[in-house]
């Protein structure tokens, strides 16, 4: 039985959703399941926010009126990442409680910095090297062991800024058109041994909710399940799962998508996402993950 199926009293909150993406399937669902719990869930647009600062008492305003809110959870991506940030700054000076804060998003959105912030408390990640300029290609490859290498802008998302190279003049050519050159580009190993395979695990209140398997469709190497491969619900050993609380732990976050690749010593963490869907995890578990974070939604506020 889920924890969300076990709970005995459920108290009703009032919480809300900020998204640009009102249709998602995990925005539904999570709509769905506070309806049937008799709980006030509100889908606030990105855009339709506003900041006041200054003469008379601060506030972030919606449509011009005060957000007044139990809980905001941010589900906006990296195109309006400045936008939404600034909300999430202004929401934690007035006290509200979010699912994730500003800080953390802003560090699990950078790929770098937060493999950084990964390896530096000793979690395991895939061979990894920066550049800034195409004069530095031939070292950065061989530090990560020659191609094939993986691309990757640090702002990379559902998959696209990611390129695969198998040689160096292909490397190369990517790079020139992949970067401006504003931001150091990301290479990793190409861990071929995981065979186009990754485990998607959903991480929050400092527990592992669900995990599954991805696989790359034929005509690709990226596991993106949105990308159409197929999934597969898996179990986690003990030590396993505790790496994926650490790994999101590590970079402030309540909630997260740890990716994890297998390598021939174990597994790595690829990279934690701050706002996940859950859609195709509860396709391939059959669990009710949108009541499982109802409940951590509800701790957060209990905790705050």
């Amino acid at each position: 039985m889920t924890a969300s199926l076990a709970r005995t009293q459920i108290t009703p909150m009032d919480w809300t959703l900020l998204t640009r993406t009102p249709e998602a399937k995990g925005v539904l669902r999570l709509l769905e399941e506070s309806h049937d719990r008799g709980h006030r869930a509100v889908i606030v647009d990105t855009l339709d926010l506003s900041l006041r600062l200054g003469e008379g008492e601060p506030a972030l305003l919606h449509q011009g009126v005060p957000l007044r809110t139990e809980l905001v959870h941010p589900r906006f991506g990296p195109p309006l990442q400045a936008t939404g940030v600034a909300w999430l700054r202004q929401l934690e000076l007035l006290g509200v409680p979010t699912l994730n804060d500003s800080t953390g998003l802003v560090l699990a959105r950078d790929k770098l910095a937060s493999l950084q912030a990964l390896h530096a408390v000793g979690l395991p990640v895939p061979r990894s090297a920066a550049l800034a300029s195409a004069g530095q290609l031939e070292a950065v490859l061989e530090s990560v062991g020659g191609p094939p290498v993986v691309l990757k802008r640090l702002s990379s998302w559902k998959g696209t800024g990611v390129i695969l190279a198998d040689t160096p003049a292909a490397a190369r050519s990517m790079i020139e058109a992949l970067t401006d050159w504003s931001e150091p580009l990301l290479v990793q190993r190409y861990v071929a041994e995981a065979e186009r395979r990754d485990r998607r695990v959903l991480v929050a209140g400092g527990r592992v909710l669900a995990a599954m398997e991805r696989s790359a469709p034929d005509d690709d190497f990226r596991t993106n399940a949105s990308r159409g491969g197929p999934t597969r619900e898996v179990t986690l050993d003990s030590e396993v799962a505790g790496l994926c609380v650490k790994a999101v732990e590590s970079l402030g976050l309540a909630l997260g998508g740890v990716d994890l690749i297998e390598a021939t010593d174990g597994p790595l963490v690829l990279e934690v996402n701050a706002s996940p869907g859950f859609a195709h995890l509860e396709a391939a578990t059959g669990r009710n993950l949108a009541g499982e974070l109802l409940d951590v939604f509800q701790e957060r506020i209990d905790q705050a």
